[in-house]
């Protein structure tokens, strides 16, 4: 099966990754994470999209995403985001039957999660911005 847009190629990408998965057992999440994570855990957002001089959503295109790595510790955190680096940097390639042109890392910054009141359940994270150019 093919992924049918660039988050469902991303996303199993991703998930084929042994280090990647090692960690997350598959915990990958559009947007937002679940109510009641099991940490570590990974949310993935478009943050924009460039269509290359296209109105349509056919051709090129480069988008950028924000992948969060959380955690219920900071180190865990940290490790989980490198290996979301070291899988996606300087890619090229085939994503689940999406042509990847390049996945360029742009930067990353700590995240904090104070959602919930209790401070024993609170996530720390990772935020790793990426440029991901694909031929649609």
């Amino acid at each position: 099966m093919s992924a049918n847009n660039i988050e469902e190629a991303l996303r199993a990408f991703l998930a084929a990754g042994t280090a990647v998965d090692a960690l997350v057992d598959g915990r990958i999440y559009p947007v937002i994470g679940p109510d009641k994570p099991v940490t570590p855990y990974i949310v993935y957002r478009r943050m924009g999209t460039d269509r290359m001089g296209s109105s349509t959503d056919r051709g090129p295109a480069k988008a950028t995403f924000r992948i969060t790595c959380w955690s219920a510790t900071y180190d865990q955190a940290l490790a989980l985001a490198k290996a979301v680096r070291e899988r996606l940097a300087n890619e090229s390639s085939s994503w689940d039957g999406l042509t990847i042109q390049h996945s360029l890392f742009r930067g990353e910054q700590d995240a904090f999660d104070d959602s919930v009141e209790l401070i024993e359940h609170r996530f720390l994270g990772r935020e790793l911005d990426f440029e991901i150019m694909a031929a649609t």
